[in-house]
């Protein structure tokens, strides 16, 4: 019985040392964010942090052999929009998500020869046809840190000294053909989106068969995953002061023990980030404007890296300096939308553009630039491709477009109420953005020409002209260059053009017109996948802001309204009441708008017809649903005819057979009449005289009571402040 109790004892000792054993060779990846950013709340394909795991233990795979694949997923609590770069077969379709081994192209290995960014595909590794395009293999050298080298048309091979360490090129001997599955180190691997056969299932991303080599002993294995979009819109954030997590789940699957000390990490916050705010300008119909200053409407962030340029291009254009070269900014050095991008491929840089991991550009010098990073001094190797396939090609995954975005952060200005008929708005065509604290310029925004009704594509306008016309009812401006470290503004200030010659046809019309502030381009449940992954909806793009419109100008028609209160008009007694309106809107000299001239006069001269409006007594008087003749059923009349500034109108109120008959359009009444009278005149200035006579009586006289007060000059109404949600 002793014996046996021994014997268990033994066995517990080999079990526990199997455990140690298991351990040590297990390995272990622990899962953090690169950077945990603040994201848009109003985005739909916003740019989280990258997801890095750090891998220590297991065992390094042998010279010559495989190694072993393992299966990366993704998911996040809301749906992946990272762009579509190609579609496959039965639904199955290549993401931009990128997973990359050992940070390739970074000062860490600027004393090992570098390490060049190579990937999967690149010169056909991924060419099997059982794994299918973007599935690579790796043959080990038994050197764990030559893993993930980015060499090209070689692999390990077992015979070398000591079996480590050792490459030989493809083809021969049993090895991969040259530019065959298995040739070649890659280090980044491209993600597919994960088949959605439940409905609503769109939040995952996977990388399939990537070879995972575990370290050498003491050292660790880095796993860098970017390039990950989330639909931020569908948090719901609806407060400036709350933020939403953004959480990855990561899980992996391999024929290898490979352990995770934690699968989620938050990898970014939603939060509310657009701001906007209108001012409103008045101005009046009978005074001309000629590019009149209208209303304000600011664009405002929430926090600071909220607005962003396309491609860090467009920060080297500007002299990667806040202010721009010499004082002045550029747009892609003046040429166009489509000017080249340069490469943002070094990770773990963070280059606050809409732009992701991009490699298919021109290399800045330094790379990253200066305040990005640490700058890499050896060459990088190839932009990402697919062996010189084209998109008609099975094989083709769309790589090199991994990351790259379609614009700038844009605004879309919508203008509402209008147009109004003969009026010119004008918008500018640069508009600076500036520092909330301070008020300097931090950067400028552009306005783009011929963007759809989403504020999509277009071409930015000319940096040479100041103002020009929109045509429909919106504008969009994208950003050019910003500054990630200020709390940036800009106030957009139309300018309206319009004459007086038209008045007679109530032209410029009247009206108010207000401006609605929205990110662009932006979608709605319109437009199918608007908030799911895309191969051809642009990025970034976001929902429609949902904020009322706010006024930022209003004309105004140039009325004066005259009070007569005792107006009496019944032949049968006699008594008869001349009105007399003049118009006093011509001043002596010559006055500019909005000024006074030398005499110290402030109207602007101007001209239209006089509605009268009557108002008596039913039952006592005549009932004024039906003084006119010929009989009509309205309670006014208005004059066919224009007053002149410095002329006048006089209107006799009778239903005296010898009284008034369609003078100046005006008719006399049906029947008695006896109460008062509004004489509402279509110009700014009027004013009048009454004289009632009758049996009895002289005539008795009395001034026009003025019921309001125009005024030539604009006024501006502070508007709500309103954020976008």
């Amino acid at each position: 019985m002793a014996d046996f109790r021994k014997m268990l004892y033994a066995f517990a000792g080999v079990a526990l040392l199997a455990g140690f054993t298991a351990t040590a060779s297990a390995q272990t990846c622990t899962v953090s964010s690169g950077v945990n950013p603040v994201v848009r709340a109003e985005g739909l394909t916003e740019l989280v942090g990258d997801i890095v795991l750090t891998c220590v233990g297991g065992t390094p795979t042998l010279g010559g052999q495989t190694v072993p694949a393992v299966d990366f997923l993704v998911s996040l609590n809301q749906n992946i929009t990272s762009k579509i770069t190609a579609s496959l077969s039965n639904g199955v379709n290549m993401n931009e998500a990128l997973l990359i081994v050992d940070n390739p192209n970074t000062s860490a290995y600027n004393n090992a020869g570098g390490r060049p960014l190579t990937n999967c595909g690149l010169t056909g590794e991924d060419s099997n046809g059982q794994f299918g395009p973007g599935v690579c293999q790796i043959i080990s050298t038994g050197e764990p840190s030559q893993t993930y080298d980015g060499q090209e048309g070689v692999v390990g091979d077992s015979t070398g000294v000591v079996g480590a360490g050792v490459s030989v090129a493809c083809g021969g001997d049993g090895r991969p053909a040259l530019n065959g599955f298995g040739c070649g180190r890659p280090n980044v691997f491209q993600g597919r989106q994960a088949v959605a056969l439940l409905a609503g299932q769109q939040n995952v991303v996977q990388f399939l068969g990537v070879p995972f080599d575990a370290p050498a002993a003491g050292a660790t294995r880095t796993i860098r995953i970017t390039n990950i979009r989330v639909n931020a819109s569908a948090f719901g954030v609806a407060s400036p002061f709350s933020t939403v997590p953004v959480i990855a789940t990561i899980s992996i699957s391999s024929s290898t023990t490979i352990s995770l000390s934690n699968t989620s990490v938050q990898v970014g916050q939603v939060q509310l980030s657009l701001g906007s705010k209108n001012t409103s300008t008045s101005f009046l119909q009978c005074v001309a404007q000629t590019n009149a200053a209208a209303g304000n409407i600011r664009v405002q962030e929430n926090f600071p890296t909220a607005f962003k340029v396309r491609n860090v291009s467009e920060v080297l254009a500007n002299g990667n300096l806040v202010g721009g070269v010499g004082g002045t900014y550029v747009y892609n050095g003046g040429t166009s939308l489509a000017a080249t991008d340069v490469d943002q491929n070094v990770p773990g840089a963070f280059y606050n553009t809409e732009t992701g991991f991009f490699n298919n550009g021109t290399t800045p010098a330094p790379n990253p630039p200066a305040g990005f990073g640490s700058a890499v001094t050896h060459p990088l190797g190839h932009d990402f491709a697919n062996n010189g396939f084209t998109s008609a090609d099975a094989r083709w995954t769309g790589i090199s477009g991994a990351g790259k975005a379609t614009q700038g952060t844009r605004f879309q200005i919508t203008l509402s109420n209008g147009p109004l008929t003969g009026v010119t708005t004008l918008m500018p065509t640069t508009v600076a953005l500036k520092n909330l604290a301070n008020n300097t310029q931090t950067g400028f925004l552009i306005l783009i020409t011929g963007a759809d009704s989403a504020g999509a594509g277009g071409s930015p306008s000319s940096l040479a002209t100041s103002y020009v016309s929109v045509s429909g009812t919106t504008a969009v401006y994208e950003v050019v260059f910003s500054n990630s470290s200020a709390v940036e503004y800009a106030d957009i200030v139309p300018e309206i053009t319009y004459t007086t010659t038209n008045l007679g046809s109530n032209q410029p019309t009247p009206g108010n017109i207000q401006a609605t502030v929205s990110y662009a381009p932006n979608y709605t449940s319109a437009t199918t996948g608007y908030n799911l992954a895309s191969a051809t909806l642009p990025i970034p793009r976001f929902i429609p802001s949902g904020v009322a419109p706010t006024d930022i100008y209003s004309i105004s028609k140039c009325v004066c309204d005259l009070l007569f209160p005792w107006v009496v008009g019944d032949s049968s007694a006699g008594y008869v009441t001349s009105i007399v309106v003049a118009n006093t809107s011509l001043d002596p000299g010559t006055q500019t708008t909005g000024t006074t001239n030398a005499n110290g006069f402030m109207a602007t001269p101007s001209f239209g017809p006089v509605t009268f409006w009557y108002y008596g007594t039913k039952g006592v008087s005549l009932d004024p649903s039906a003084v006119f003749s010929p009989a009509t059923t309205a309670v006014s009349q208005t004059s066919s005819v224009t007053v002149p500034a410095g002329s006048y109108l006089a209107h006799i109120v009778t239903n005296a057979a010898s009284g008034e008959t369609a003078a100046n359009g005006l008719h006399k009444l049906t029947g008695p009449f006896a109460g008062y009278v509004i004489a509402q005149a279509q110009f700014q200035y009027c004013h009048g005289v009454a004289s009632v006579s009758g049996p009895g009586i002289s005539p008795q006289t009395y001034l026009g009571l003025v019921m309001d007060q125009g005024s030539s000059l604009p006024r501006t109404i502070q508007a709500r402040e309103t954020l976008s949600q």
